[in-house]
């Protein structure tokens, strides 16, 4: 006999597959909707717990339930792996445009030297406001306000007073060599946490996932709700769909414990 908790989170997520169904949207997450349905006899536990902990403003399952759905949907151990390689290539690229910036910005001092000691002119540009506003030419905010303070500026102080295009250059290499590359939000640095892909990575972004929802609002969870080792080792499987050789158990998600917060990005605080 199906319990009742069982009866009430499946019908939820029929629900979410029928919504987004006849909306023609978010097929990643009726999938997985349709691994849990196709499951359930995992996951009268994990049910009972979240329904019966959670029904309070018959709210809060609720959202826990579609948190688990955008998670494992969004989340998946190749989308991990593809931030994790994203990283990478914003790393390397930092550091190729620093070497590219750092070799132009030597390139114009010579160039530059060369016009001032040589009989001979290229005709190029020298004057930093004279790139801004070619620059700008198709910006119309720029046109409209900026272009005629800076035209006024550039004729009322000369050269002396403004940064040569080769001191911008370095400044814009020196940025990028020294950048430090972070994650923008809590769940992605949780993910990609770890410097060697593992399931631990999709528990670590469940669980940031989960902390996401929890507060005191309406349909929030409450900060003392939690899983057992044993239900999320349930979700991890089900969720992934891992094959029986591949499965994780209470013990591993215990072993991986509560991680130090990875360090996230300033401008998204």
């Amino acid at each position: 006999m199906i319990s009742k908790a069982r009866q009430i989170c499946e019908s939820y997520l029929r629900e979410e597959i029928r919504s987004n169904d006849e909306k023609g949207i978010l097929p990643s997450k009726n999938r997985i909707a349709e691994r849990l349905l196709a499951r359930g006899d995992e996951l009268v536990d994990v049910y009972e717990v979240v329904h019966t902990k959670l029904a309070r403003d018959d709210i809060a399952w609720k959202i826990l339930l579609g948190r688990l759905l955008t998670t494992a949907a969004f989340w998946s151990l190749e989308k991990i792996a593809q931030a994790r390689a994203e990283e990478k290539a914003l790393m390397e690229l930092n550091q190729s445009i620093a070497k590219h910036a750092h070799a132009l910005s030597d390139l114009l001092v010579d160039r530059d030297d060369l016009h001032n000691r040589s009989s001979f002119s290229s005709g190029t540009h020298y004057d930093i406001c004279e790139v801004i506003s070619e620059a700008s030419a198709g910006n119309s905010r720029f046109s409209s306000y900026l272009k005629e303070p800076l035209d006024h500026l550039s004729s009322r102080f000369d050269m002396k007073y403004w940064p040569s295009l080769s001191s911008c250059i370095r400044v814009i290499g020196n940025d990028a060599q020294n950048a430090k590359t972070a994650a923008d939000d809590p769940l992605t640095a949780a993910a990609t946490r770890s410097t060697r892909p593992s399931k631990a990575d999709f528990v670590r972004a469940l669980r940031e996932s989960i902390d996401e929802i929890r507060g005191d609002w309406l349909g929030g969870i409450p900060k003392a709700f939690t899983l057992s080792n044993d239900s999320m080792a349930t979700l991890v499987n089900v969720l992934l769909d891992l094959p029986p050789d591949e499965l994780v158990d209470g013990t591993y998600v215990k072993n991986l414990g509560r991680d130090k917060k990875p360090r996230i990005s300033a401008s998204t605080r």
